[in-house]
């Protein structure tokens, strides 16, 4: 795996602990999360702080060489496309058979096998959460939870309008959908703080 350097720590890490960004034609800082696009790009570490230090500190017209302009909401947009990488993921293994949505649904894939990830609305009911959580940990012990996407986003990304439990088998599209959660959560926690609560 590639590595390059964080333009505020000067560490060097592989790519998936970094977010790259490149200058438009007038000079604006933009976020390339797929580390595609063409032209000199910077990288920074994947950490809210480390971005919020390279905006503070002029350090991508160090790392441009370059006078820039930064947008005031550089740090939201970064966390947005993070979420779409992550939501466009969900869609892939949807299509591919790796993934399925619904109280019911899930259930049954849980009793079938381990799940590569599980996922859980953060705006779903804490009882239906709870039920598909206890027969997960029932079975399987502790398995990989995600809850920072509201049910209209997971129901998107399902071809649906709303859906509240989310399993996605182990495999390829599951560990890169490892790698941008790791990224997310450099800006957001993974799940809601509140759910490690007793009521949920």
């Amino acid at each position: 795996m590639r590595e390059r350097k964080c333009i505020v720590s000067n560490e060097v890490m592989p790519e998936t602990e970094l977010i790259r960004f490149v200058v438009d034609m007038e000079a604006n800082v933009l976020p390339d999360i797929r580390a595609k696009a063409p032209g000199r790009g910077v990288w920074v570490g994947a950490k809210r702080e480390l971005l919020d230090e390279a905006i503070a500190k002029r350090g991508f017209a160090r790392g441009f060489k370059s006078q820039v302009k930064v947008p005031d909401d550089l740090t939201s947009l970064v966390e947005q496309q993070l979420r779409v990488l992550c939501l466009d993921l969900m869609g892939m293994a949807r299509r591919s058979g790796q993934l399925v949505g619904g109280f019911e649904k899930v259930r049954s894939a849980i009793r079938a096998q381990k799940p590569g990830w599980l996922i859980e609305a953060e705006n779903g009911s804490a009882d239906g959460r709870n039920k598909i959580l206890g027969l997960c940990r029932g079975v399987w012990d502790e398995v990989p939870l995600v809850g920072c996407f509201d049910d209209l986003a997971l129901g998107k990304a399902l071809g649906r309008e709303h859906v509240g439990h989310v399993f996605m088998n182990s495999g390829a599209i599951a560990t890169r959908f490892g790698l941008q959660l790791h990224r997310l959560s450099g800006f957001t926690p993974l799940t809601p703080l509140h759910w490690g609560k007793k009521d949920g």
